[in-house]
């Protein structure tokens, strides 16, 4: 079927596959949660398989809905209701047809398919393809929801402590972007044997008591990025071995170990953020300092989708907190607040109330060698879809391309450019053509380096807006006439395909210049045309 729609709705705390259709002739869908993220594997027959993913920390145990949606040349991956991610598929191909037999949580094994799941542990409320429903098809024994739950805990600016009772020490957690001591082990005596820290480059690192040993995870990894991850810190002989999401990451040897071994006492976390165990008993917790809650995970993520416009970025500050980090020139909360003027109007008016040691007057004013020419940078839209292009501001019309202009009031001036033989953007770039040449044979195009949105905004916020071309020619009798033919030798199209086919001030499609009008025209010599209008 050229569209599809696949819609799962679950609660889960591990990785598994919700949906499998793998077809004969090549063509796939599979769904799976892998660490919390939604991926969908999917291959419309071109033997080009396109992967999506979308989500975070989804494997929390609370409901969530996700829902592929397949439209010819459009997929897209949904998640909570919410626009997460979508592409173009690959391949020739835009149908996508199933295999007889559908495979919902889980799929048969094979030696081809180690990076998707087996198997699936959780709770489905709704699968449905196609507006049919799959669940309705299962046995009744599978029909009740029962899916244990962790101990949780949630730290918001505090820390807990935990009586040792037994290795390995294994416990989820999802924790905030901040430098903070996540685990520490102590004694009776309340003195440091092991911390286990989160460094200003988010990565972990371990220090042993009065930091005589002091060790980065090897690999670096990043924790704390949202998402759920799984420590366990396991002792097995003269080695401690701290593991995270299955990986042994930091760990120490020798006698230091065995007297960690006779000295542990107690756990202390203490990272802002959310931990969870099916081993470890957090009820038993004590608050030792700041606030905790028992059994709830108050972590709420606010950077996904990032909120922050105009290329900002989302820092996630506290367990419902954000901050965006904007880029240069735009402010505001989400950074939607362009400080760019909106045009030389603006910019002249703004100049005249800032001081010319003000960032914007200091970065963007670029004072050419005509002191009445400005070179800034505008945004049409103050911070809108719209993107910043540069342009000149003149209060007279003095520039060599230009002299023709005889008014004298203020330009917003956008400059072209061609483009030469090895593809490389040149400004006032001549072509000369020699010799018989049939028309249309040569051609020279004006780019603007900005997009069709921007140029169209640009042009539409002013009372008059003129564009320039020059053209030269010796013969008069040859520059709208090819030898004698009824067809035109030479023309110019605007960027919607229009030929015009007379120029400055000639009467439309009459194959004049300004000259022509008035018999002015000189045989044999050079003649300029004046400037054109589009």
């Amino acid at each position: 079927m050229y569209e599809n729609e696949l819609i799962v709705t679950f609660r889960t705390f591990e990785n598994g596959v919700f949906f499998f259709s793998v077809a004969d002739q090549g063509d796939m869908l599979i769904a799976q949660i892998i660490g919390g993220v939604i991926e969908t594997i999917f291959d419309f027959g071109s033997l080009s398989r396109t992967s999506l993913t979308a989500g975070k920390a989804l494997n929390d145990g609370e409901w969530h809905e996700m829902k592929w949606s397949h439209q010819f040349d459009s997929v897209q991956l949904f998640i909570d209701g919410i626009l997460m991610n979508q592409t173009t598929p690959s391949g020739l191909y835009r149908k996508l047809d199933f295999n007889f037999q559908l495979e919902i949580g889980g799929r048969p094994e094979d030696q081809y398919s180690a990076d998707i799941e087996t198997s699936y542990h959780g709770c489905l409320a709704r699968m449905q393809l196609n507006n049919i429903d799959l669940l309705a098809f299962a046995p009744p024994t599978y029909r009740e929801c029962q899916m244990p739950r962790p101990q949780l805990l949630t730290i918001q600016n505090g820390a807990v402590q935990i009586p040792y009772s037994f290795l390995p020490f294994a416990f989820e957690f999802r924790v905030l972007p901040l430098p903070s001591s996540l685990l520490t082990i102590f004694d009776t005596n309340n003195n440091t044997l092991i911390e286990v820290l989160i460094d200003a480059n988010q990565s972990l690192s371990l220090e042993t008591e009065k930091q005589q040993i002091k060790q980065l995870s090897l690999p670096i990894i990043q924790i704390t990025d949202g998402n759920w991850h799984a420590m366990s810190v396991k002792l097995r002989g003269g080695r401690l071995d701290v593991d995270v999401d299955g990986l042994t990451v930091l760990w120490l040897e020798g006698n230091v170990v065995r007297k960690i071994g006779l000295r542990m006492a107690f756990f202390r976390l203490s990272s802002p953020g959310c931990y969870r165990s099916a081993t470890v008993d957090l009820k038993s917790a004590t608050i030792i300092s700041g606030k905790a809650v028992k059994d709830r995970c108050m972590f709420v993520e606010k950077c996904l989708p990032n909120p922050c416009e105009n290329g900002g970025k989302c820092l996630q500050t506290g367990l419902e907190e954000f901050k965006c980090v904007c880029q240069d020139f735009y402010g505001g909360r989400y950074c939607h607040t362009s400080l760019l003027p909106r045009s030389c109007e603006d910019f002249r008016a703004t100049e005249k109330t800032r001081p010319r040691h003000h960032p914007i007057v200091r970065h963007f004013l670029k004072k050419s060698s005509n002191d009445k020419v400005q070179n800034i940078t505008i945004d049409l839209d103050g911070g809108g879809p719209l993107k910043p292009f540069k342009v000149k501001c003149t209060t007279a019309i003095n520039e060599k391309d230009l002299k023709l202009l005889d008014d004298s009031d203020d330009w917003t001036i956008l400059e072209h450019f061609s483009i030469d033989p090895e593809g490389n953007y040149v400004r006032d770039q001549e072509v000369t053509v020699s010799g018989e040449t049939e028309p249309g044979a040569v051609r020279k195009e004006l780019t603007y380096l900005i997009g069709n949105n921007e140029l169209d905004r640009f042009v539409e916020g002013f009372e008059n807006c003129r564009q320039y071309m020059k053209f030269e020619c010796k013969g008069g009798t040859k520059l709208m006439t090819y030898n004698n033919e009824r067809r035109p030798s030479t023309w110019y199209a605007t960027r919607n395909g229009q030929h015009g086919l007379q120029w400055a001030d000639a009467p439309p499609y009459s194959r004049m210049c300004s000259c022509a009008m008035n018999a002015s025209c000189l045989q044999h010599r050079y003649k300029k045309s004046p400037p054109s209008r589009d």
